[in-house]
């Protein structure tokens, strides 16, 4: 059966490593940021857009279960 959870603190620390070096390297292959600035400025876009983590108003950040295992991760905002 598939679920969806609230992220916790841990699974939220999980997903933003994930997250950030994603957006940085789409970054970079669209041409947009140079490989010397993607991290800091996707670490930079994250922290502004997610001020509060997994708590931030107005976003859902949810994890999906497959049973009981972790198959995903989903951001709603």
């Amino acid at each position: 059966m598939i679920s969806l959870k609230p992220m916790n603190h841990e699974e939220f620390r999980q997903y933003i490593s994930y997250a950030i070096e994603d957006y940085a390297k789409d970054k970079i292959a669209s041409g947009n940021w140079s490989e010397d600035e993607a991290i800091d400025l996707s670490r930079e876009s994250f922290e502004r857009l997610l001020p509060n983590g997994e708590k931030t108003e107005n976003n859902h950040l949810s994890s999906i279960f497959h049973d009981d295992i972790l198959v995903g991760m989903i951001w709603i905002s």
